[in-house]
């Protein structure tokens, strides 16, 4: 063919991330349109033919917040086959199936604007290191200035 595949219609308001598993899924963060006048941000699993992962989430569809989030976001897929997911100030850990890891952060999450270095912006960055921890560039607001930071948050959200 042309090199495109059409892997599914998504009706939404804006993408977020994408990232490539290691076993070829093709993995995409969105906002789905207005949902009882909510904006729930979704995280979709494909298949490498395109089709929907059925062991994913619910048909492949995991709901990761009733949050509008307009912007970029990373998808950071482990090598035990989780997935980390930033969007906003939020950092989410799936597993395989698509539930969220109970013991990464508290309760699945870590909170970017829970650190006390004033009014979280964005992430600008995000990489794993070789031991598994999450190192993150992301821009706070602080008594008027915009700052940047690098956080180095261990394997467990920490």
């Amino acid at each position: 063919g042309d090199g495109m595949m059409v892997l599914d219609t998504i009706r939404s308001y804006s993408f977020v991330a994408c990232a490539l598993a290691e076993n070829g899924q093709i993995l995409v963060v969105f906002n789905q349109p207005d949902v009882g006048g909510m904006h729930p941000i979704v995280m979709k699993r494909f298949n490498e033919d395109g089709s929907a992962d059925p062991a994913f989430g619910t048909n492949g569809i995991v709901n990761l917040g009733s949050e509008f989030f307009f912007g970029g976001g990373f998808l950071l897929p482990t090598g035990d086959s989780s997935v980390v997911v930033i969007y906003g100030s939020t950092i989410t850990r799936l597993r395989y199936d698509g539930t969220v890891d109970q013991t990464y952060g508290q309760g699945g999450r870590a909170q970017l604007d829970s650190l006390g270095w004033g009014q979280f912006r964005y992430v600008t960055g995000a990489k794993h290191t070789p031991d598994n921890r999450l190192v993150i560039t992301a821009n706070f607001y602080l008594n008027g200035t915009e700052t940047s930071r690098v956080l180095r948050l261990t394997s467990n959200g920490q």
